[in-house]
């Protein structure tokens, strides 16, 4: 089930590693795309937003990150 989103930002490092954060949660993804837009548009290049799914109950995804 998803509760929210999560607005996400990130930068690719030149290793290849990727640097992120949540920035924020929201209840509707359409006010979380509209403020990763907003943010992408006034940010300098190389660093990208996006909203991510904050997904509960699903036992697949909690066993993905325990392996």
């Amino acid at each position: 089930m998803i509760a929210g989103w999560f607005l996400i930002t990130f930068v690719i490092l030149p290793t290849g590693d990727v640097d992120a954060e949540v920035i924020n949660w929201y209840a509707d993804p359409q006010v979380c795309i509209k403020e990763a837009f907003e943010l992408k548009m006034k940010d300098e290049l190389g660093i990208g937003y996006t909203c991510l799914e904050d997904v509960v109950g699903n036992d697949d995804i909690r066993q993905w990150r325990q392996s």
